[in-house]
């Protein structure tokens, strides 16, 4: 079946500032695109319990908490650094500063390439990145590029949507599949993805 190929590739990754995340509304600003991608691991968190009665296993409880990602890209521009992690970029001097800061949350969207050629399309609603790993080395006389490595971490979202049936909750990631012929994945970059009851034309916040 085609939704049980293996994944072969991944492009695509955008970010967005969220600028409103609360009881009332979620929001975010237009996507822009941030590097080109190498690898992408994601690795959510989660716990369980089980609860013993009459001498055997009588429940168990589950629970999802964070997803940390791991992102290898080419690299990023100064400018886009310190939007990511808050801190202080001076244009006219072409120079970041580095003096700590507070990284805002961001949306982060990517989509992974299949071995039949289908995609699955991602967007987390809401996280932060940490400062990249940075590594650098001496030429020689056989090339070894050096990439970036950063972390971003996924929550879910204080906002709750209105999901399927009577289900309303807030959420920390969109995901849609090619392989699906009910998915439109055109606009998919357009503007951060949520979910809406209703029309394709409709999941969307700009």
């Amino acid at each position: 079946m085609p939704n049980q190929k293996t994944f072969v590739g991944v492009d695509k990754i955008y970010y967005a500032l969220i600028t409103q995340d609360d009881a009332d509304a979620y929001a975010a600003g237009s996507p822009v695109a941030f590097a080109p991608a190498m690898n992408i691991a994601q690795a959510p968190k989660s716990n369980s319990k089980t609860i013993y009665a009459d001498n055997q296993p009588f429940e168990t409880m589950s629970s999802e908490g964070e997803t940390e990602t791991d992102l290898e890209i080419t690299g990023l521009p100064l400018d886009t650094l310190a939007t990511i992690l808050g801190k202080v970029y001076d244009a006219a001097t072409g120079r970041l500063f580095d003096n700590g800061g507070t990284p805002p949350d961001i949306a982060l969207g990517f989509r992974a390439e299949k071995s039949n050629g289908d995609h699955r399309y991602y967007w987390f609603l809401k996280g932060n990145f940490l400062p990249p790993s940075e590594e650098q080395a001496s030429k020689t006389d056989t090339p070894d590029p050096k990439t970036t490595k950063m972390k971003f971490t996924a929550i879910r979202t204080i906002h709750q949507f209105a999901l399927t049936g009577s289900i309303t909750d807030s959420v920390k990631r969109v995901v849609g599949e090619t392989s699906d012929t009910a998915f439109i994945a055109t606009t998919w970059f357009d503007a951060v993805q949520v979910p809406s009851v209703g029309s394709p034309s409709d999941r969307c916040c700009c």
